[in-house]
């Protein structure tokens, strides 16, 4: 099934430009400003775990708004590379690194992934390569739910291409057919157990999520 904006995902439902904008106007009053070189942020942050990163120019003027989720969990990643998109702001960006890496090991990883970064032009600086903890939340665009391991196999009794229950493509990394290589993208398929949920509450909107 198709799922709501990555707004929406964390309790924000803007449903048109007109209330796009009225967010962020009152977000700009809410937000802890965060230096940068090319600017600054405002973060908006939550005890429910959504926030919002605001971005402002040298000419403070807003020209971006990325959310996120602030969830307990990290993960260890070794960085290898920045990424600029030639349309994107310089406040936007992303890193290029591999998952689970062997410390002692620069070529090791569970696999490579590409992921955006909020706060961007603050963590550019780091010297490539670089051993980090990351956290990560993943926006879904799509979402398909099976009882069991065994009925996400049957699902795929009539696909050409089958995927483990458990398995993480990292679908960016991969120009679409037919189309010249671009600057990746942090997108991806994943198949997995859901470990636990929780139904949250949005306290600027009261919508839950």
């Amino acid at each position: 099934m198709a799922v709501p904006s990555h707004l929406s995902s964390i309790g924000f439902p803007v449903g048109s430009e007109d209330e796009f904008q009225e967010l962020a106007r009152k977000l700009l009053d809410l937000g802890d400003p965060l230096p940068s070189a090319n600017g600054r942020y405002l973060r908006w942050s939550s005890d429910c775990g959504a926030e919002v990163w605001l971005q402002i120019d040298e000419e403070n003027t807003l020209v971006g708004l990325a959310p996120h989720y602030s969830g307990p969990t990290r993960m260890k990643v070794r960085l290898d590379k920045l990424i600029r998109r030639p349309e994107e702001t310089l406040l936007d960006g992303a890193f290029h690194g591999w998952a689970d890496p062997d410390p002692k090991d620069p070529e090791s990883g569970s696999y490579p992934f590409v992921f955006d970064s909020p706060d961007f032009d603050r963590a550019c600086a780091l010297e490539m390569p670089a051993l980090v903890d990351v956290q990560i939340a993943a926006f879904a665009h799509e979402l398909s739910a099976y009882d069991s391991p065994e009925a996400f196999d049957k699902s795929q009794d009539d696909s050409k291409t089958k995927f483990a229950s458990e398995s993480f493509i990292p679908s960016g990394l991969f120009p679409a057919e037919g189309k010249e290589p671009s600057p990746p993208q942090a997108l991806a398929l994943l198949s997995g157990s859901v470990l636990e949920y929780e139904r949250l509450s949005n306290p600027l909107t009261g919508k839950p999520f």
